[in-house]
């Protein structure tokens, strides 16, 4: 799957994206897809003005770290999902409590990126 193919450019396949927000995660540990690639993802996302949050989060566990690392991915998916709920004023379902974390989106970032270079 090459998402280049039918614009050119990676940048050009996210151009009608401007109404969607972007969540990239990914695991300093992972050698099937390192940070780099998350990067240039986030990189071509920006590119296009569209609204993404990065996270590279520090973890020894490689590749399954996304499947290992239960809690901090709950925090971040939480928090994220908290954070839309927020800014696009949708109404919550019944019961929905939001999380009292702080979210773990670090150092807002002009052109609508959010970026945190590591989470311990």
């Amino acid at each position: 799957f090459d998402l280049t193919q039918p614009t050119g450019s990676l940048a050009a396949a996210f151009v009608g994206s401007l109404n969607v927000k972007f969540l990239v995660i990914s695991f300093t540990s992972d050698w099937l897809y390192p940070s780099y690639h998350s990067k240039q993802l986030v990189s071509a996302l920006t590119a296009a003005n569209v609204d993404v949050t990065y996270l590279d989060v520090r973890s020894s566990w490689g590749h399954d770290a996304f499947l290992l690392e239960v809690e901090t991915m709950t925090n971040l998916l939480g928090s994220f999902l908290d954070r839309l709920v927020r800014e696009e004023q949708v109404a919550a379902p019944a019961g929905y409590a939001p999380r009292a974390l702080p979210a773990p989106i670090i150092g807002a970032q002009p052109n609508r990126t959010r970026l945190a270079d590591s989470l311990a």
